[in-house]
């Protein structure tokens, strides 16, 4: 489940997950009702897909084996024994003091973000944090203060599949390098909000991109960069100009080693780069054949 190779439906892309249920609070049992009868998309271990219900599912096995809520559990287990004082489980009806709203972008005009119950992203993406928290978090971590370093190095490295494919993620964290240093990252959505934390173990270094819209922003890239300036290493790409012409020969789906599929597409001008239901980033090319976003 962690590693997303269950083969478990995701429940936030089923058609029965619409705008009226998104609105209710739902009980983790109630949450599990929307995907439980669904048949699996794979054999477990076969392959690679991103599915919230595996955290859901995992949410649940806590407070079996705890006998306490989720929120609750995460509170007293991570949020206070870390003393991290300004991260919570979130619900409308709690106080947190510098708690922002949510808005969206629409026709170059902003609006307030419809409403999401937070049952229902539950332990898939219902905590909310600063980034002086996330830091504390990854010092945590890195002092083996949560975590045995034996775990710690198995869940930041990147799955293998039964056929021996690796997957590009490890138990929770998404797998990959900045200027040849390892790292770990993670985004999280939900109505309103996007978020970006990237964190390279061997440095101990951090970085943390909190936004309150949902403004399509290239975070990965940008907390790439900032990363590589502190490691003394920053990306020094050159832009160079294609023709149309050029550049339609870089349209098509692509098909990663991971076994993910990623589309190129040409428009208004420019290389748009994007996996399905992802964000799109453009493509700046710097030498012919590679390019940068």
């Amino acid at each position: 489940l962690l590693t997303h190779t269950s083969g478990v439906i995701n429940y936030t892309g089923l058609s029965r997950f619409t705008e009226e249920v998104k609105r209710k609070d739902l009980s983790p049992k109630q949450l599990i009702d929307l995907f439980k009868d669904e048949p699996l998309e794979f054999k477990p271990g076969t392959d690679y897909k991103y599915s919230n219900s595996g955290y859901v599912l995992l949410g649940y096995v806590i407070e079996k084996l705890t006998g306490k809520p989720y929120g609750e559990y995460i509170d007293e287990a991570i949020f206070k024994a870390l003393g991290m004082k300004n991260s919570y489980y979130d619900s409308p009806n709690k106080l947190i003091a510098g708690r922002v709203p949510g808005y969206v972008k629409r026709n170059g005009h902003y609006l307030n973000a419809d409403f999401l119950s937070m049952t229902l992203p539950y332990a898939a993406g219902s905590l909310v944090s600063n980034a002086s928290d996330i830091q504390k978090w990854y010092n945590a971590l890195h002092k083996g203060q949560f975590l045995k370093p034996e775990t710690l190095n198995k869940a930041f490295s990147s799955f293998k599949l039964d056929n021996e494919r690796l997957t590009g993620y490890g138990y929770g964290w998404e797998t990959g390098n900045v200027q040849g240093s390892p790292s770990v990252k993670h985004i999280g959505v939900v109505n309103g909000f996007f978020t970006y934390a990237a964190y390279l173990p061997h440095e101990n270094l951090s970085i943390s991109i909190l936004t309150n819209c949902d403004i399509p922003a290239e975070l990965d890239m940008i907390a790439s960069k900032m990363l590589a300036l502190a490691l003394g290493k920053p990306y020094n790409y050159k832009k160079i100009t294609l023709t149309e012409s050029e550049m339609e020969d870089y349209q098509g789906v692509y098909k990663l080693e991971n076994g993910s599929e990623h589309t190129i597409r040409l428009q208004d001008g420019n290389l748009m780069y994007y996996y399905q239901g992802g964000l799109k980033t453009s493509l700046t090319p710097y030498e012919k054949g590679h390019f940068t976003s």
